[in-house]
């Protein structure tokens, strides 16, 4: 039986390499929803069980895949876990977007909104981020995708400052998002273990005040 099934497993994965070369005008959407329900399986396995106790055969099953079709599409267990890092920047546009799709030019303080009120919210979205964050501390590839994450926030933050004439320089500004961003990331990983500030929306004024701070000299005092 066992035999059975790696022999159905490779003919499901030499099928695939078929239908591929003999459809090329599919091929790039067929890859695309494939990989999708790879790391849409992957994600919910590292949230259900955390990304410690995730193997390629956990992913395989959540994704009702064989195991060799999946590791053809996506690589090991480590390389999938790195792809998740685009798809969390992805989705974290996508949701600043609809956030802001109703304003004709997004201000810093829809952004200050969408941190600390929107997106970012999302429970799920920031147990991925955790569990990543332990993955990171032992692969230099994902530490690199984690640190891209964070700085294309703090980037956005900076930019949308510029947009609004706050800040005398952009290295001022960055400081600036960085300290907001940091003040939001310190909130998010004490309030998912219990621990909640008295009135939360003093967290949204201490990011306004760091920005009252920049004035037209530049850095962040």
């Amino acid at each position: 039986i066992v035999m059975l099934t790696i022999c159905a497993d490779a003919l499901l994965v030499i099928l695939t390499i078929f239908v591929k070369a003999v459809s090329p005008m599919a091929r790039p959407k067929i890859d695309a929803e494939r990989r999708a329900q790879i790391l849409n399986a992957l994600e919910t396995c590292a949230i259900r069980n955390g990304i410690a106790k995730t193997t390629l055969s956990d992913v395989a099953r959540e994704a009702d895949l064989p195991r060799p079709l999946v590791r053809y599409f996506m690589g090991n267990r480590d390389d999938m876990i790195v792809k998740l890092f685009d798809k969390l920047v992805e989705r974290g546009e996508e949701e600043f977007a609809r956030h802001t799709d109703h304003k004709v030019n997004p201000k810093m303080s829809d952004y200050l909104d969408f941190l600390f009120d929107g997106g970012f919210s999302n429970k799920a979205n920031n147990k991925l981020i955790t569990e990543l964050s332990y993955f990171a501390e032992s692969n230099e590839q994902a530490r690199e995708k984690l640190k891209g994450l964070y700085e294309s926030i703090c980037l956005k933050l900076a930019d949308m400052m510029r947009e609004d004439n706050i800040g005398g320089s952009q290295a001022a500004r960055h400081d600036a998002a960085y300290s907001i961003f940091s003040l939001y990331y310190g909130y998010v990983t004490f309030r998912d273990v219990g621990l909640l500030p008295n009135n939360p929306k003093k967290l949204r004024k201490a990011a306004e005040l760091i920005l009252d701070q920049l004035g037209p000299a530049g850095r962040l005092q």
